[in-house]
């Protein structure tokens, strides 16, 4: 599932390359993917409206239209949007399409400039609602529109506020650290290469760690989330850019899906465990 690098990579994308256009038609084939309105309504609820902004909160899209409207989109597992700019090339178009991950398009956003948002999603989990309310509005109440509730971004949170929402929690570190409610964004990916980082055992009760240990922590959150999005977040399957392009923070993972392999920092062998139906890594010297 694309985790917050990966949603902040699409949102930044999105704002730069589809703010201000107007949306003149879509398509799609697979009308269940629009939770709370059928295709009809969608339809007259986007055609000839304005993108006025785009947000982002934990793994979730928010784009504001024109006309004091929203649409709300979670791409899930295999979710990604990709952007045909007007005066693409026909071997750029080829390229896209080559790779199988790009072959599942089941919504199509068309602008009145000529250029296009595809939905691809192998598996058809990717959902969207549409809100007659702008995204503050939403925001303030998830719940009332039918939202899960989710925590704060741990990329807008200080030191003392991570220590605060965790202190308290009797779940393991990982499981805390990949629950919505506590803090948006951060899945099996992240958590793995974050308690990696910070020296952590992922099966540490989470109330029982230190405040010091609770800060390195943190302090790998910041690290890693920023250095993944600067790497446009990472692709070990399904995940591609609005480009159409491979993010590439695959080349600095450290533990996740290196089970068997040796730890790059000490030379111990990578343990895969089961944690809550996930698969764990991490090394069992390293996170002693």
């Amino acid at each position: 599932m694309p985790e917050l690098p990966e949603v902040e990579t699409v949102k930044r994308q999105l704002k730069k390359n589809i703010k201000a256009k107007k949306i003149s038609k879509v398509w799609s084939d697979n009308k269940k993917m629009i939770s709370n309105a059928d295709f009809k309504e969608f339809k007259d609820f986007v055609i000839n409206e304005e993108i006025i902004d785009i947000k982002r909160t934990g793994k979730n899209i928010f784009i504001e239209l024109s006309g004091k409207k929203t649409l709300w989109l979670h791409l899930k597992m295999t979710g990604h949007l990709i952007y045909f700019a007007k005066d693409i090339s026909r071997q750029r178009i080829k390229e896209i399409e080559q790779d199988k991950y790009n072959h599942y398009i089941h919504l199509i956003i068309y602008f009145s400039d000529g250029s296009r948002l595809k939905l691809s999603d192998l598996r058809k989990f990717a959902r969207i609602k549409i809100f007659y309310k702008k995204i503050q509005t939403i925001l303030k109440n998830r719940q009332k529109f039918g939202l899960d509730p989710i925590g704060k971004d741990p990329l807008l949170m200080s030191q003392k506020e991570f220590i605060e929402v965790f202190k308290n929690v009797k779940k393991p570190i990982k499981t805390a650290l990949m629950d919505q409610a506590l803090i948006g964004g951060i899945g099996n990916i992240y958590a793995s290469e974050i308690l990696f980082d910070a020296k952590v055992n992922p099966f540490a009760k989470t109330n029982d760690l230190s405040k010091k240990r609770l800060a390195r922590i943190f302090l790998s959150t910041q690290k890693i989330l920023k250095k993944a999005i600067q790497q446009r977040g990472t692709s070990v399957s399904d995940f591609r850019d609005v480009r159409g392009q491979k993010g590439s923070f695959g080349d600095f993972l450290q533990v996740y899906q290196r089970a068997g392999k040796e730890c790059k920092q000490c030379g111990n062998i990578i343990i895969k465990k089961k944690q809550a139906q996930r698969s764990t890594f991490y090394c069992p010297k390293c996170q002693s």
